[in-house]
């Protein structure tokens, strides 16, 4: 006879920020289509998927607002009791967190779960937390209090083994899913150009997300002042900047004299806009310094549009120059500026790239077998 599976419940109080609605709602379907009773709880800035097969509860309220940081953790500490007494009262095993901060409010999300007698599988997405300034305690009691990691390729896993001296944790490899599913009719480049208003016959490099350092859109935009001279070319960004980065930004643009050939749109970009933007761009540029994983390569390979990545390990897992993109050194302003060069040359060869990317994500990346691996390490904790 067999055994009744595990039930789960994801905790996700980050929702639409960063984009990260789209992995919980892939993960949940995958983890209801193998067979697990699944419960999610959630901001009221979520939801991506209509007639989910699990049940979705709003306990966070908004947290990611101009209101005062006091307010927003009150709500948050708030909203995680309710959602983890929600859980308990369901029925909960296992619980599904991420760990992004290593902060308190990670520990307490942890350590809550774990006293009222839940195991916790916890995902972690930035080994090192960038732009955080979280303790070592603070971390460690975090990731103390998990039953089991999952990370979400070997360079992460073998990262964290590396800095934590510590190869004997119960851990799993469960990769990133793809996007393809929410967006089953994509534009095609012509109406997505018309919509941002560009021009149907520029080379245009898209560099979608939060501009961060480590993110490298400085580099770019620096790596691009050679190509001035070059015509036919366009660099879009997409994503939400704060004041001073955008200023930053366009003075950076201005000084290398390419003012007039990039269009920066500094502001959250909505999900039924995100897809135009992918695909109006014939090249999707993510020229990072420091990353672990990248929702960006992955969506913009699921659109079909070729890549130009940085030679980290979790990029370069992905992306085969000469087949589904360009590789450059990291960092390395020189050798950017002659990737996108060389792109520009293959500019007719460019969707041949995306094309493949498209078919090697689908067939890698399916959250169905996603939620197969991930419940095969849940029912694991159980044991």
């Amino acid at each position: 006879m067999q055994s009744r599976l595990p039930i789960i419940s994801i905790i996700d109080p980050l929702g639409k920020h960063g984009g990260h609605h789209y992995f919980v709602d892939g993960t949940a379907r995958g983890l209801a289509a193998a067979g697990h009773e699944v419960h999610v709880y959630v901001t009221e800035f979520t939801g991506v998927t209509p007639g989910r097969p699990f049940e979705e509860r709003v306990t966070f309220g908004s947290l990611y607002s101009s209101e005062p940081a006091a307010i927003r953790a009150v709500r948050y500490f708030v909203g995680l009791a309710k959602a983890l007494w929600w859980a308990r009262r369901a029925g909960t095993e296992v619980v599904c967190l991420h760990a992004f901060s290593h902060d308190l409010r990670e520990v307490a999300a942890i350590w809550g779960a774990r006293l009222l007698g839940m195991k916790v599988a916890l995902t972690v997405h930035d080994i090192e937390s960038f732009g955080s300034s979280s303790s070592g305690w603070v971390r460690d009691l975090a990731l103390a209090g998990a039953s089991g990691l999952i990370f979400l390729n070997h360079y992460s896993k073998e990262t964290f083994e590396r800095l934590s001296g510590s190869a004997d944790r119960r851990s799993a490899i469960v990769p990133h899913g793809h996007y393809v599913d929410y967006f089953p009719h994509p534009p095609s480049r012509d109406d997505a150009r018309s919509r941002l208003g560009l021009e149907p016959d520029e080379c245009v490099f898209l560099f979608f997300g939060n501009p961060r350092e480590e993110k490298g859109l400085d580099l770019l935009i620096s790596a691009l002042g050679p190509l001035a001279g070059r015509p036919g070319w366009r660099l879009m960004t997409a994503g939400k900047m704060k004041p001073p980065q955008e200023a930053a930004m366009r003075e950076l643009v201005a000084s290398v004299g390419i003012a007039d050939r990039v269009s920066i749109h500094a502001y959250h970009v909505p999900d039924e806009e995100t897809v135009y933007y992918y695909r109006a761009a014939d090249l999707v540029v993510i020229p990072y310094r420091r990353i672990y994983e990248s929702g960006v390569t992955i969506m913009a390979m699921g659109n079909a549009r070729a890549v130009l990545v940085s030679d980290l390990p979790p990029l370069t897992e992905k992306v085969v120059p000469g087949e589904t993109g360009f590789v450059f050194a990291c960092g390395d302003e020189a050798a950017l500026t002659a990737a996108l060069s060389e792109a520009l040359d293959q500019q007719a060869g460019l969707d041949g790239f995306g094309a493949e990317g498209r078919r090697r994500i689908m067939a890698s990346r399916d959250w169905g077998t996603v939620g197969v691996t991930l419940s095969a390490f849940a029912v694991s904790l159980c044991r």
